[in-house]
């Protein structure tokens, strides 16, 4: 653990360590909120910042990887919240049963804030959401989503939101007509991959072996890195001239698109040639609109115009317009130009400097209320024809976990992005055994197996006799 901190104080001098005894020093024990006793904690400050880095068993080292992390969540001042949709079939994140918690974590470790919320509940994406992922796997029955949700997520994009889709093969997630003004076409059939790749990865020929990548951000750094894909659908892409769309992961040439009949079964005749590449996961962009914000803010504003109108009659009603009363309303409605018509068209209304500054962020009309307004200049979409490869249980497993993590970090748009292939954590693979277990392996080394040799051997030999 020294040689690890003093190779941190090396590439910095303002990196300083320090151990503490809590027996001897169990104030700061406490200011630190250490939990675990005897074990070892290790935890990091920056000004007035403190988190935990990790807790460690007696004999376990310190993580060279988690304090990185830690160092770089701190050191961040990126802000970006991913939202999980729920209440649909989704895989779930809290860990309660299998689902998508090891990329919730990886996330959570990559210095992101994850969230998981439902559109029933909130009616809207959340203000603060900086992507929102959405997994539809077959396998839990997904449920489509109403109207009013996709109307929600399309209003997101629109303003320049971000969205990560997910869809296993034979699910309709609901989202048909906003993916077809995306140009994304998610193909009904099931990827075959007669390679014998899967088999490479421990899985059939259903799972099939992505090696070929699109030049993107994404996936720049994976050369010819494998990952796998099991139950997946190809993505098409319908040509839009508004939106630009990039391949992500690329099947091998050996591949087959084919249909699962009424029965539920799969046939592939290999008598026909394969059809693939076939793109299984498609990265597009395209330029923000304001279209709802614009259209609320009319309505706003035709409101406010036909209510200072009728102020307006009546004052005149009350005061003639030769009258001092008259022309002291007519100098307040013009000191009041944030308010009136004349602030509207004029530069100096406080009105107009507000919409001016509400181009580039959230704004607020003259009650308080929040209006919405675009948020990014482009809108970004990716879609997945599959949800198991960032599923618990494949998620650590070759470059998945890669993709899953670059794709969200590219959707966030953070100012300094990671975007490679992680550190693999080291992995104990050392055999402990009982004494009976060292025993029986003796014997069965020493006596059994010479044994059975000789056996053999002998009725070979007497056979040939």
């Amino acid at each position: 653990d020294k040689k690890l901190l003093d190779t941190y104080r090396r590439f910095n001098p303002d990196f300083e360590y320090e151990y503490v005894n809590p027996l001897t020093d169990p104030q700061r024990a406490i200011d630190f909120g250490v939990q675990t006793r005897p074990a070892r904690e290790a935890y990091l400050q920056v000004g007035e910042q403190r988190v935990l880095v990790q807790r460690m068993a007696p004999q376990e080292p310190l993580s060279e990887r988690e304090l990185t992390n830690r160092l770089k969540q701190l050191g961040s001042e990126n802000d970006a919240v991913v939202y999980f949709l729920q209440g649909h079939g989704e895989y779930t994140i809290d860990g309660s049963e299998p689902g998508l918690s090891q990329a919730a974590q990886a996330l959570e470790a990559e210095s992101f804030t994850v969230e998981a919320f439902n559109l029933a509940d909130t009616q809207s994406i959340p203000s603060d959401a900086s992507v929102v992922v959405i997994s539809a796997p077959e396998r839990r029955q997904f449920q489509t989503l109403f109207d009013t949700e996709r109307q929600a997520i399309d209003q997101y994009l629109k303003a320049g939101g971000s969205v990560l889709l997910m869809v296993d093969p034979l699910v309709a997630t609901g989202l048909e007509p906003l993916l077809d003004q995306w140009g994304v076409v998610l193909d009904e059939r099931l990827i075959v991959d007669t390679s014998g790749g899967g088999q490479l990865v421990g899985q059939g020929p259903a799972a099939p072996l992505v090696t070929d990548y699109g030049s993107h951000p994404i996936t720049d750094e994976f050369d010819n890195g494998r990952s796998f894909y099991p139950l997946a659908r190809p993505v098409e892409i319908t040509p839009k001239s508004s939106v630009e769309a990039t391949p992500l992961l690329l099947t091998n040439p050996l591949t087959y698109a084919e249909t699962i009949n009424e029965a539920g079964q799969l046939e592939v005749d290999t008598q026909q040639a394969p059809s693939g590449p076939h793109n299984i996961g498609v990265a597009f962009t395209r330029a923000a609109t304001v279209e709802a914000a614009a259209e609320e803010s009319q309505a706003d504003s035709e409101e406010t115009s036909e209510t200072e109108t009728s102020e307006t009659e009546a004052s005149e009603t009350e005061a003639p317009a030769d009258t001092p009363e008259a022309e002291g309303a007519e100098g307040a409605e013009g000191a009041e130009g944030a308010e009136g018509a004349e602030g509207a068209e004029g530069a100096e209304g406080a009105e107009g400097a507000e919409g001016a500054e509400g181009a580039e962020g959230d704004g607020e009309n003259s009650e308080g209320e929040t209006v919405a307004v675009k948020r990014n200049d482009e809108a970004r979409l990716v879609v997945i024809g599959n949800v198991g490869f960032a599923a618990d249980g494949r998620f650590d497993q070759q470059l998945n976990g890669d993709i899953f993590l670059n794709t969200v970090t590219w959707l966030s748009r953070i100012e300094t992005p990671t975007l490679s292939i992680r550190p693999k954590e080291v992995v104990n693979r050392r055999i402990s055994m009982t004494v009976q277990q060292q025993i029986l392996v003796v014997v069965l080394a020493l006596l059994v197996l010479p044994a059975v040799g000789v056996l053999g051997a002998g009725v070979m030999w007497f056979r040939r006799r």
